[in-house]
């Protein structure tokens, strides 16, 4: 799989909070911005009604805005046709493909006592022929057509990549409860659990969100993380998301994570695509801009479900453990930290849920967690 640098849209939102803003306080910031998302050339939507005129025109006004940096709250325009609640959905499925209603809900409507306004905004959207679902899932699994994805684009929400993967395969496929708890990550992650204090829980938005990025490892192949976050935080511009539902072994999983050991040094060959100033310097580097201006390794955040609590903490311990052997890590080169889905739901990204190698035996907060990375060094 191929994608294109991430930095030229980040370049373009708004400025990052001053270098020395405590992460905390930066964290808790919210934001909402474009990223390239994936580009479906999957067939024709099932619904072929024509799109509102109305509602779309207000999306796009909205997504343009938010896309520039002016609008970071997605708020001021709200209508009879629920234009704030579509715009979201457009957006979300953009990010991660695939979402289900109650996943939507908790995103979109945590208040509401069931799901009944998501599915309304569903329906009218299907009815414009913008989402589909696959029925023959329980829950039902939400995603957008090709002209939804159009939309999206149109609205500032998603840019042209090329990728045979689309929602719609990814809703078929066996991968989709891997893919949905992906996106149920996003939403934890997102979500400010404390909205009325100062500290805030949620990390980022889910317009930060891009699924299964490929990174080159010379002959060793591909690594392709579960997700990659572009963020506007200072001390943390990017991290690496790995979503584990105990579904492969232990040891495919250590290898994984040194596979990112090996790509914090895996340089740029020199060649007919890569600029001379590139050869020899490590990709993250020309492809992380900003997080190789603070000479820092983008943080890799494992987040662990699909089992009960006691087999995660298990298996938790046993991946600090085998993690605990990277050199990267050993020299605190390379920031690993491992949490419990329900753990991200109940208490926010930025609480103390991470159990990290070498660390303490409580978990701690994830500005903790990355403030124990020093500089790069090979």
């Amino acid at each position: 799989m191929t994608t294109t640098d991430p930095q030229a849209r980040a370049a373009s939102a708004s400025s990052p909070a001053p270098a020395g803003t405590a992460p905390d306080a930066a964290y808790g910031q919210e934001h909402a911005h474009g990223h390239a998302q994936e580009h479906s050339r999957g067939p024709a939507p099932a619904h072929t009604a024509p799109a509102r005129r109305s509602a779309v025109s207000a999306v796009r006004k909205v997504g343009e805005r938010a896309a520039q940096g002016a609008d970071s709250s997605l708020s001021p325009v709200t209508t009879e046709l629920g234009v704030e609640h579509e715009l979201r959905i457009l957006q979300l499925l953009a990010c991660t493909r695939v979402a289900t209603p109650h996943q939507l809900h908790t995103w979109l409507t945590p208040t509401a006592t069931d799901t009944s306004t998501v599915r309304r905004h569903l329906r009218s959207m299907a009815s414009a022929g913008l989402v589909a679902a696959n029925e023959e899932r329980r829950p039902n699994i939400w995603f957008l057509t090709a002209a939804g994805l159009a939309e999206a684009r149109r609205a500032g929400l998603a840019e042209h990549r090329t990728t045979d993967v689309t929602g719609e395969h990814v809703a078929a496929s066996p991968a989709y409860a891997h893919a949905l708890a992906v996106t149920a990550a996003a939403v934890a992650f997102s979500r400010n659990l404390r909205p009325d204090t100062s500290v805030g829980t949620a990390f980022g938005e889910v317009a930060d969100w891009e699924v299964e990025v490929a990174h080159p490892l010379g002959s060793a192949g591909l690594l392709i993380p579960d997700a990659v976050l572009h963020l506007r935080y200072a001390e943390v511009p990017h991290a690496f998301v790995e979503v584990d539902r105990a579904t492969m072994s232990l040891g495919r999983l250590v290898t994984k994570v040194a596979a990112y050991d090996r790509y914090r040094t895996h340089a740029r060959p020199a060649g007919p695509r890569t600029p001379a100033r590139a050869a020899g310097l490590p990709d993250w580097w020309t492809r992380y801009p900003r997080a190789a201006g603070r000479d820092r390794f983008p943080p890799l955040l494992i987040v662990l479900d699909g089992k009960n609590r006691d087999v995660l903490g298990t298996r938790a311990a046993d991946l600090l453990k085998g993690a605990a052997t990277l050199r990267g890590i050993r020299h605190r080169q390379f920031a690993v930290g491992v949490a419990a889905l329900a753990d991200v739901q109940e208490h926010g990204a930025l609480s103390a849920v991470w159990s990290v190698p070498l660390g303490p035996d409580e978990p701690v907060r994830l500005a903790d967690l990355i403030r124990q990375t020093r500089a790069h060094g090979g």
